[in-house]
Formats: structure tokens, sequence, C-alpha cells
């Protein structure tokens, strides 16, 4: 009901140091201004390689602000809100660890919480708030030119052993 301000209020109550600094970088910056590098990436947000990715850059040529990926053809398809695209925005940087963690019994920074630790979720509107999101662009996605193309994703899984016959058979 609060829109961004209840993700601001949440994140600035509830959130990682680094949470708000993303929230920060999200809200008030254009995407690739930060040099800024996480663990997960040799390249800082929004980079690759090359530089600003492509598809983070305005009609201009300049990293996108949050209006620039409400206005993008998915989030309009999809009918996202500004609130949408920033839990997605937030989701896709650092913060996907306090927004994880919690759901998989684990506290924002990875340590596991007992069983009988009923904590609410820190980030309970962003989480509500990135699902409907996600169920938004699913509901759009066989409108997609590539939504026909044959993907194959992979899944990292922690402290598993595989066996020989999943080697060899799959």
């Amino acid at each position: 009901a609060h829109g961004v301000g209840a993700i601001v209020d949440e994140v600035t109550r509830n959130g990682t140091d680094e949470d708000r600094e993303c929230l920060d970088y999200v809200l008030n910056q254009r995407a690739g201004s930060s040099a800024r590098l996480f663990p997960n990436s040799a390249h800082p947000r929004d980079c690759d390689a090359g530089g600003l990715r492509a598809d983070r850059k305005d009609a201009f040529g300049r990293g996108m602000v949050l209006s620039d990926f409400e206005a993008s053809g998915f989030a309009r398809a999809a009918e996202l809100k500004t609130v949408h695209v920033l839990a997605l925005r937030l989701y896709t940087m650092a913060c996907y660890r306090s927004l994880n963690n919690p759901l998989r019994g684990f506290d924002a920074d990875g340590r596991p919480r007992p069983l009988s630790a009923h904590q609410p979720h820190p980030l309970p509107v962003t989480v509500h708030l990135l699902t409907e999101a996600i169920k938004r662009l699913r509901a759009v996605e066989g409108d997609s030119p590539t939504a026909s193309q044959h993907v194959t994703l992979w899944r990292g899984l922690h402290d598993a052993t595989i066996s020989n016959e999943f080697m060899h058979e799959g």
C-alpha cells in the first residue's frame, strides 16, 4: 500500500549495510555508476568485461535509472509498477542474500537459524513484491520472441555429493 516507501522503510530498518547501499544505488544512481565489486562478479554492477552492459543503457548511452527500467518493454508488458521494478533490481544485486537466506532457514549472513527460532522474514514487503513481479513477468514470458528457445539452466547445491550413477546417467 505504501509502494517504494515500504521497501525503503523495511530495508532501512531490517536490511544489512550492504542492502542499504544497494537500495541507494538503485534509487539514486545510474546503472554502472558504481565501481564497487562483489564476490560473485569480477565486474561492477550492471557491467561486463566491456563496461556498462548494453541492456543497461538508455537511448543516450547513459546508465539507466529506475524509471528507465520501468519503461522497458518487459516491464510495460507485465504491467510492473515502480515498486516491482525496485524489488527486482534489488534481488539482482547483493540483496538476494537477505531475501533468500531467511526463506532457506539462514540469517542474512548465511548462518543457519535453529528450527525453534521462528522469526519473521526481515524484508517481507520486498519478498511479496518480488514474488508478484516474477508472476507478472512469467505471465507475459510466452509472448517473448525468445520464449520458444531451449535454454539449459544449472543450479548449484551447497554441501551436496553426486553419485557415480548421476555422473553417468544424469
